[in-house]
């Protein structure tokens, strides 16, 4: 009775053990074979290489010659032998790209907000939200059908924004003479309403002042509807300006990404045969020789229940500023809406959305930038940044205006002590 017992035990040991080598911290399996494994890795760099725009640009910002790394990266994700070792194979891979709009997601979490955002979109975005419901990435991130229909009443996400504290801060430099606005977040559409009365109010306010300081130093982005209704429309004194340029390349990606546009939009690229790149002269040299489309956009913001601020208007940024925040230091400066002082920002603020990406043996999902954004002369956001009209030493941020070196720029400015 005991040997037999025995033996079947042995037997289970045999059968569990393979189970348990490829186990991770949270008791599931990886699923992958190392064949698998090997497909996806080549998926991901075939993906990258036919669709991602800045693979140039992070060669000669960084040294790295993305592609050169593709069998190091087949080798090491076939040595894996978790779930946890294999996202950090594809993460730390992702992540040699160095743009703060491409990474692989790692939890459910991350998912899940882009999910909540992408839900209520009309516009080509909402397609995002069968890549988040594809049964692969639920099983990944255990999405189940409860998550998702509980986030479908748009009145569910306007009232959690209730809950939302006030973003903005705003008090004066020199009372009755200059204004400060502190804006963290560009907090979503859906958020804003929590700041508008604060804006609108202190704007009011400091109507007839002789400057008004805009702070987005280590604002990361978010909505760039924020900044176009709860600053510009509220300040302007007239319209204000500036053009851009996308560009894309020809993979499956990006076309399916033209096809989802066309459903709700006319598409507006053309090829990149019709463009006149001698008005662009700074346009990078890979965007001729590997990109397919390109659009232009010209971006106009008309005062809206304006103050009409008469007064200068500064932006402080620094390194950190990033997408939405960014887009709105390039539009500040090349439109004249304000000077900029501070640190080169950080990049990336000349497209839309980021596009979602299942990948198709693991389920995880690769959020990724599919567009080159140039100014006006062609110069790539990316690569270049948004450089201040006034540079300073040190950009940091100080509770006492007068040890913050870009507020004393600004009342070096304004001939104020």
């Amino acid at each position: 009775m005991k040997k037999g017992w025995g033996k079947i035990f042995v037997i289970l040991i045999i059968l569990i053990t393979p189970l348990l080598l490829i186990l991770n911290e949270s008791g599931r399996s990886t699923g992958l074979s190392k064949k698998e494994k090997v497909e996806e890795v080549e998926y991901l760099y075939k993906t990258i290489e036919e669709n991602y725009p800045f693979l140039e640009v992070n060669e000669r910002l960084t040294g790295i010659d993305w592609l050169s790394k593709k069998e190091y990266y087949i080798k090491k994700a076939k040595e894996t032998k978790t779930d946890e070792e294999y996202l950090g194979i594809i993460s730390t891979m992702i992540f040699e790209l160095h743009n703060g709009h491409t990474q692989i997601l790692k939890n459910k979490d991350e998912v899940m907000w882009l999910y909540n955002i992408y839900i209520h979109n009309n516009s080509w975005q909402r397609s995002m939200v069968d890549v988040i419901k594809d049964e692969k990435v639920m099983n990944r991130y255990r999405i189940n059908k409860d998550d998702l229909e509980g986030d479908k009443d748009q009145g569910d996400i306007e009232n959690a924004s209730k809950q939302v504290n006030v973003n903005a801060r705003v008090k004066d430099i020199v009372e009755g003479k200059v204004g400060y606005v502190e804006i963290p977040k560009m907090i979503s559409f859906f958020e804003m309403d929590k700041d508008e009365k604060l804006l609108s109010d202190y704007f009011n306010k400091v109507k007839n002042y002789q400057a008004l300081v805009i702070d987005i130093r280590g604002n990361g982005g978010g909505d760039s509807a924020y900044w176009m209704m709860n600053i510009v429309e509220k300040l302007a004194s007239r319209p204000y300006s500036n053009t851009t340029y996308l560009f894309l390349k020809d993979g499956e990606v990006v076309n399916k990404y033209k096809e989802d546009l066309k459903k709700v939009h006319k598409d507006p690229y053309e090829s990149i045969e019709n463009l006149d790149t001698t008005k662009l002269p700074n346009l990078p040299q890979e965007v001729k020789e590997k990109f397919k489309y390109y659009c232009y956009h010209t971006t106009t913001v008309s005062p809206k229940n304006s103050v009409g601020f008469k007064g200068n208007i500064y932006l402080l940024v620094d390194g950190v500023v990033y997408s939405s925040a960014e887009a709105f230091s390039v539009f500040a400066k090349e439109s004249g809406f304000a000077t900029l002082i501070g640190k080169t920002t950080g990049g990336d603020g000349i497209g839309s959305d980021p596009i979602l990406l299942s990948l198709p043996k693991s389920g995880y999902i690769l959020r990724m930038s599919k567009e080159m954004g140039t100014s006006s002369d062609g110069t790539c956001n990316e690569e270049y940044k948004t450089i201040p009209d006034y540079e300073v030493t040190i950009a940091r941020k100080k509770e006492n205006y007068l040890d913050d070196e870009c507020i004393q720029k600004v009342l070096e400015l304004e001939n104020l002590k």
